[in-house]
């Protein structure tokens, strides 16, 4: 009789076992296979979580076939997007409530499906505190790394499965290093920058607004390059003397997609081997004196918002008709201006 006793006890044991693994419900991130993504910029509304988006996909969701304690109960999903260094929530929502075996058995959707199909309601969190102000003033996720979670809740608060995904957001940035404003030889002419662009491409040009470009087969443009390209294989192109333009450009890795991405155009001058150093560019003082005047013309001419739309400006370099200037030649311009005896038909900035 003991041994009946144990046997009959080992039985139940293992079939307490058996029926507490049915009871798990299996929520998955089965898209992407990591789990982690990385954006140069990431709209909020991409996530679709707010009805009616676009099939912008940043993640899948699977439920599997293991069932649930209570299959004919209502279920719904919790949503949240945290920021992982403090654990500050951005935005967070819940969906509609329904039978799990009927509605997400066996079923996947998309990120922009789920409002959809689930209705629901997600928003901005009122504690979000930095978060919130930086989002509804670009509408992105700022830069940092975030944590999409999502729990299936059994009705009323019970929580039965979870995944998350990381979503990291690097600014995208393109910086000319060398040569930007000064002069080179076939020896020293090898370019470099810093960017975390995709399939950089280097371009060069005659022009300073990149519209004449120089384009010899495989030699330029040069696609594939990253961060550095020495110009050996094509200075028998160039002319002694003369100046040149050249330009990185790349593309953005958006919540919507590839976006391709200019960056800026740089100034060199050609010399001939053995040549001494020449420096092109504005100083800093010459900078400030000509975003000074312009903003004085701006405020007088228009008015003092249009004046302050140029704070942050960069002045670059100078061009009249297509051509490098001095500063001279351009504050004898604004001058003319100025006293009303040149005439401005259009004043735009880029």
């Amino acid at each position: 009789m003991k041994k009946k006793k144990i046997c009959i006890f080992f039985f139940c044991f293992v079939l307490l076992l058996f029926s507490t693994s049915l009871a798990m419900a299996g929520i998955t991130i089965t898209d992407p296979p990591s789990k982690t993504r990385t954006y140069h910029r990431f709209l909020v509304a991409d996530l679709g979580l707010t009805g009616r988006g676009r099939p912008n996909k940043i993640f899948v969701i699977s439920f599997d076939a293991t069932g649930v304690i209570n299959p004919g109960k209502g279920h719904h999903l919790h949503i949240e997007v945290i920021r992982q260094n403090d654990g500050r929530v951005l935005g967070s929502g819940d969906t509609e409530s329904y039978i799990y075996n009927i509605t997400f058995l066996n079923q996947s959707f998309n990120n922009y499906e789920i409002a959809d199909k689930l209705g629901g309601d997600f928003t901005i969190s009122k504690d979000a505190g930095d978060l919130k102000d930086k989002v509804l003033a670009t509408s992105a996720i700022p830069e940092g790394k975030f944590r999409i979670k999502i729990d299936l809740i059994e009705d009323p608060s019970i929580l039965r499965d979870s995944d998350e995904m990381i979503v990291t957001m690097e600014s995208p940035y393109m910086r000319t290093i060398y040569p930007v404003d000064t002069s080179v030889t076939p020896s020293s002419m090898k370019f470099i920058w810093q960017s975390n662009l995709e399939d950089q491409e280097f371009r060069l040009y005659t022009d300073p607004r990149g519209r004449n470009e120089i384009t010899k087969g495989t030699r330029l443009p040069r696609r594939g390059v990253r961060q550095s390209l020495d110009g050996g294989s094509f200075d028998s192109f160039l002319d002694i003397g003369e100046l040149y333009f050249w330009q990185v450009n790349g593309y953005m890795n958006t919540s919507h997609g590839r976006v391709f991405t200019k960056g800026p155009i740089s100034m060199f001058l050609f010399l001939e081997e053995g040549s001494s150093v020449m420096e092109l560019g504005l100083s800093e003082a010459e900078k400030a004196a000509i975003l000074e005047e312009l903003t004085n013309i701006l405020r007088d001419l228009i008015n003092k918002r249009a004046a302050r739309s140029i704070r942050g400006y960069d002045v670059e370099r100078i061009l009249l008709d297509n051509s490098i200037i001095t500063i001279k030649e351009l504050m004898a311009i604004l001058s003319l201006i100025k006293s009303g005896d040149a005439q401005v038909n259009r004043i735009y900035f880029r």
